[in-house]
Parts: structure tokens; sequence; C-alpha cells
């Protein structure tokens, strides 16, 4: 017994340890940063949600939400800006994004 020695750590526990270390430290960066800053090739592109959610603006008849409400538009190639379901639906600045118009609700 007086050849004993302190337990030691396997080596692939400490790798595991390591690799914990840094999945932590990525969701660190993530969360606090934003993941659009750490990681740009992260979703960046929002124009479908916007797309669906003026149609669904529309089809229910919700004025304030397609005539009033910003809408931050992300299409991954320009800056970021904000518009409203209408002013994307009409003006031809925006043809590009195929938002459809709501005739007669505003």
């Amino acid at each position: 017994m007086g050849n004993k020695r302190g337990s030691s750590m396997a080596t692939s526990t400490i790798v595991l340890l390591v690799i914990a270390v840094l999945i932590l430290v990525v969701l660190i960066l993530g969360f606090t940063k934003g993941w659009s800053t750490f990681a740009p090739w992260l979703g960046s592109n929002n124009v479908d949600k916007v797309g669906n959610s003026c149609s669904v603006a529309c089809s229910t008849g919700a004025t304030y939400e397609f005539c009033s409400v910003d809408r931050e538009v992300n299409d991954g190639e320009n800056d970021k800006f904000e518009a409203t379901c209408e002013q994307l639906s009409t003006d031809s600045r925006f043809s590009l994004y195929n938002i459809d118009p709501c005739p007669n609700l505003c």
C-alpha cells in the first residue's frame, strides 16, 4: 500500500471536459451577442415569415396588423429595414419580396 498514487483522470475525461467548455462558450456568445453576429450563416432571411404574417393579416381582415405594424425585413443581402405590409405590397421598391396586396383593407 505504500506505492499507491493519487487517482488520475483519464485522458478521455479531460477531452470531454474541454469539449463541454467550448460548447458552453459558444452558447454563451450566441445568446449574449446574438446568433446573427456570432454565426451569420444561420437563418438570416425572414422574407417568407414576413410574407406569411402579412398574408394572415390580410385574410383575417386585421387592418392594424396589415396597415400600421412595422415589420423588420432581413433578406440576407441588404441591410435590415422596417416597413408595413401595405408598403411591402404596394411600393415598387419591394416588388422582389412578392408580398400580395390586400385591396380595400387600408
